[in-house]
């Protein structure tokens, strides 16, 4: 009788090796033969990943054979990864999961030895070595990672991420299997290892995936603020973004290369390349205003400032030195200076465009005019009407004089009539002809007068002669 395959008791070693789609065990071993899976992925076949199974008695006493699983993947598998019987197996550096409902080990697990730095997906292996993690190893579907051959990732978040440190190594036979550094993974040349400060637990390492980060085109002149430059980044896995990098790269630019660029990332998953960017450096910026009209208080002003170069605009103004004159005020999004003066005088002060280009200017500021005299509207008003004529001569005296007497029995000079000052009369208007009348007024006594004596002596002389 002719042994099939899967009951050949010889010795078996796998090295990376994709196992996969059969309908029943990946790989079946007999307790007779020993087995090395390493840098392999053993994953979605119909009955249990690794299983062992002693031999019929036809092939007689053989002893048991260790079997060894070392840096390699054994998921997915319909019926669990790893079915034992009653030989040693040892676990290293390795991932074992299961679908719900199945068990990531079965059989004798008593014979399995935890190596340490190991991901089982439950307790069912009885993982004891403190390097080891029960827990969902997170892994990505069985695809094409590059290589040969099809390979399981685990997630960027995986715990099998960096869990086997540089230094690690297991004996196998007369010889010792170093795990980490090691060489390559299961995908070959290309792929080493050790990516980042330590390896990944299974048959490929999560952290070789490379993250390109191109920085952006920016423009910048004479007078220009600082150019932003970002990055763009392709070459996530899963569902990644750059929120899982542990530090981001930085970015800048070199004006004498005329170029932009991006530095600095680091990550545990991933490493970086980098895509340098163009810097346009335009003609440099320049204030094209060169002097200011002159203002007046309480009359609206408004003059804008003009600049030239760089990025065409629109820019932004500011003020850098001193103020402007009472009233005014400078829009920074324009450059406008607009509003009323409201003091007379010079006024020096220095605006700014970009960053920072300045000029001075000296806007003076006359005083508000002052008004001319009125001129009257109409001509002096004239008396419309003639002076009013007195309409009766003045009163004589009714009776004539008593003359007084003196010793000498003379009779004394008349008084002489004269106005008073204290008596106003009529006032009369002011236009000569009073004059007049108070001269002829004035004659008319004198006369009357002067007849009275007269007329008083010739009676005296009279009774003297009688």
């Amino acid at each position: 009788m002719t042994p099939t395959a899967a009951d050949w008791p010889g010795d078996i070693q796998l090295v990376r090796t994709e196992v996969s789609a059969n309908a029943r065990d990946g790989l079946r071993l007999s307790t007779g033969s020993s087995g090395l899976v390493r840098s392999s992925t053993v994953a979605g076949n119909g009955g249990f990943g690794i299983s062992r199974e002693e031999l019929g008695d036809e092939f007689g006493e053989i002893a048991a054979a260790p079997l060894l699983l070392a840096g390699s993947t054994v998921a997915d598998n319909a019926e669990g990864g790893l079915w034992l019987g009653d030989t040693m197996a040892t676990a290293i550096a390795s991932i074992v999961d299961s679908f719900d409902g199945t068990s990531a080990c079965d059989g004798e697990l008593t014979n399995l030895t935890d190596g340490g730095f190991n991901v089982a997906s439950d307790e069912t292996c009885t993982l004891d070595a403190d390097t080891s993690v029960v827990a969902n190893p997170l892994l990505e579907p069985l695809g094409d990672n590059g290589g040969p051959s099809r390979t399981a990732l685990p997630g960027s978040r995986s715990p099998a991420i960096n869990l086997v440190p540089t230094g690690t190594s297991v004996p196998w036979g007369n010889e010792t299997i170093e795990l980490c550094p090691g060489d390559v993974d299961q995908r070959g040349d290309g792929y080493p290892r050790l990516v980042a400060s330590a390896c990944d637990a299974g048959a490929v390492e999560r952290s070789g995936g490379v993250i390109t980060v191109t920085a952006s085109d920016a423009t910048t002149y004479e007078g220009a603020f600082e150019p932003e430059v970002t990055a763009s980044y392709t070459g996530f896995w899963d569902h990644d973004t750059i929120d899982d990098l542990d530090t981001l790269p930085t970015c800048g630019y070199d004006m004498d290369a005329a170029t932009t660029f991006c530095s600095g990332g680091a990550d545990d998953f991933y490493t970086f390349e980098y895509v340098n960017g163009t810097l346009s450096v335009l003609d440099p910026l320049v204030i094209v205003t060169e002097s200011l009209p002159d203002g007046t208080v309480g009359e609206e002003y408004a003059v804008t400032l003009e600049a030239d170069g760089g990025n065409g605009g629109p820019y932004t103004w500011g003020m850098s030195e001193g103020d402007l004159p009472a009233g005014l005020d400078l829009d920074t999004e324009t450059g406008e200076i607009s509003g009323v003066p409201e003091v007379a005088g010079d006024v020096t002060f220095t605006v700014f465009v970009g960053d920072p280009i300045t000029a001075e200017f000296t806007l003076s500021v006359a005083p508000a005019p002052t008004d001319p005299p009125t001129e009257p509207t109409d001509p002096p008003t004239e008396p419309t009407d003639p002076p009013t004529e007195p309409t009766d001569p003045p009163t004589g005296p009714t009776d004539p004089p008593t003359e007084p007497t003196d010793p000498s029995g003379e009779p004394s000079d008349p008084p002489t009539s004269e106005p008073s000052d204290a008596d106003p009369g009529q006032e009369m208007p002011d236009t000569g002809a009073d004059v007049l009348l108070g001269l002829a007024v004035s004659a008319a006594l004198l006369v009357l007068g002067a007849a009275l004596m007269l007329t008083v002596r010739r009676q005296r002389h009279q009774r003297s002669v009688s």
